[in-house]
């Protein structure tokens, strides 16, 4: 997909860096201590990140922002069980059409996206290291 002259991932392509993302963080990590700080980080800022691209869809019903603090890695992946699941739902309802479109926080929804992927890949990167 094109979009003002720059070659963007489609919507679908997008979700499923996201997904690789999630999946890379639940198996990340048996040293908890060390990997907390980044899990909680991740945590807090995808849901900022679907909160974004609900305001840009003008979802009627918008995320809950949460503090997250994860005294286990159980409490890690239940938590990221549940941030994940809110993300896909709000992340479904994007189409190629709507990766224009402006947010709150980052130009549009693309970048919103791709900043998610990216920080869910950072912190799995982290977590991993610290494992």
């Amino acid at each position: 997909m094109e979009w003002s002259g720059v070659r963007l991932a489609s919507a679908k392509e997008l979700r499923g860096s996201v997904d690789s993302s999630y999946e890379a963080l639940a198996g990340a990590g048996h040293k908890w201590a060390a990997a907390r700080p980044a899990a909680e980080s991740v945590l807090r800022n995808e849901i900022e990140y679907a909160l974004a691209v609900a305001e840009a869809m003008e979802v009627l019903r918008l995320p809950e922002r949460k503090q997250f603090v994860l005294e286990s890695k159980d409490a890690a992946l239940a938590a990221l069980t549940e941030v994940a699941t809110t993300c896909q739902k709000v992340f479904s309802y994007v189409e190629d059409r709507d990766l224009g479109r402006r947010t709150p926080y980052l130009a549009t929804i693309a970048g919103v996206l791709q900043a998610a992927a990216e920080q869910a890949n950072g912190s799995a990167i982290v977590i991993k290291a610290a494992s």
